[in-house]
């Protein structure tokens, strides 16, 4: 998912608006119908899920639901098993994806405060890492931006894709970043 969240962060686009530009991003996935087996392998989840205390249920049936494009079910699902788990970092980050993914124009509530959260459990956390530098840029603040982003690039393989990808929004922020003291704001996004 780090990825991802990295890849769409890359593609940031600047959208002038009445009270400044926004940086919006658009994620579009195409998820063919499920086969008859993969139905079969939902149906039986929802019944082990239904009555289930276990958040690895929960978070299994919202992976089936998210792979076959029922993001409102997933949802739900992934919300279950936040309910059941709000300090397992691995359900934390699969439920603040599912919320993020419902409105990735918005970094903001109410999938900040998730991966906030995320970043509390498990602060070098990639996905949360990934997602606070992106919602720091949205709100002009680079130097949290970068903060995030060369931390998040600690964990990552030296030379992987994703490597490179945070290189170049690190490099794309200090651009940003350097614009914004120039015009007369820091790189905090505040008037100096």
């Amino acid at each position: 998912m780090a990825s991802l969240a990295i890849a769409v962060m890359m593609n940031v686009d600047t959208v002038p608006r009445p009270t400044g530009p926004v940086r919006t991003a658009t994620i579009t996935i195409s998820v063919p119908p499920p086969t008859p087996e993969v139905r079969k392998m939902i149906t039986e989840l929802e019944g082990r899920s239904e009555h289930s205390s276990d958040p690895k249920d929960w978070v299994r049936l919202g992976q089936a639901y998210s792979a076959t494009g029922r993001t409102g079910d997933a949802k739900s699902a992934y919300t279950k098993a936040y309910e059941l788990a709000p300090d397992n970092p691995q359900v934390v980050a699969e439920y603040a994806w599912s919320l993020y993914s419902q409105d990735s124009h918005n970094a903001r509530d109410p999938a900040h405060s998730v991966y906030q959260r995320l970043h509390q459990l498990d602060p070098g956390h990639p996905q949360a890492l990934s997602y606070l530098g992106m919602a720091a840029v949205q709100r002009g603040d680079y130097r949290s931006a970068l903060a995030h982003w060369e931390e998040l690039l600690k964990t990552l393989p030296p030379g992987s894709p994703s490597a490179d990808d945070v290189k170049r929004a690190i490099s794309k922020t200090r651009a940003l970043a350097s614009t914004s003291t120039r015009d007369g704001t820091d790189s905090g996004g505040h008037a100096n």
